[in-house]
């Protein structure tokens, strides 16, 4: 019966340490993945627009023409 503990142990140990190496290789992956998405967003990052600046160009423009078409 002493036999059969320590090879359950033995394998336990074994398995475990096989277990622990792919979960830690997951989250490594994990981590890299996320790290590669980071330095995407970075590189195509798209120009934000200021919405108050554009609605007052837009707004200014539009005052601009309708006073030309009344002086007119």
């Amino acid at each position: 019966m002493s036999k059969l503990k320590g090879s359950y142990t033995v394998e336990a140990a074994c398995v475990f340490s096989i277990c622990f190496l792919i979960i830690g290789s997951v989250i490594c992956l994990t981590f890299s993945i996320y790290k590669e998405s980071i330095n995407y967003v970075g590189d195509h990052k798209v120009k934000t627009e200021n919405a108050v600046r554009s609605f007052r160009r837009i707004d200014a423009i539009k005052d601009l023409s309708l006073d030309e078409l009344t002086n007119q």
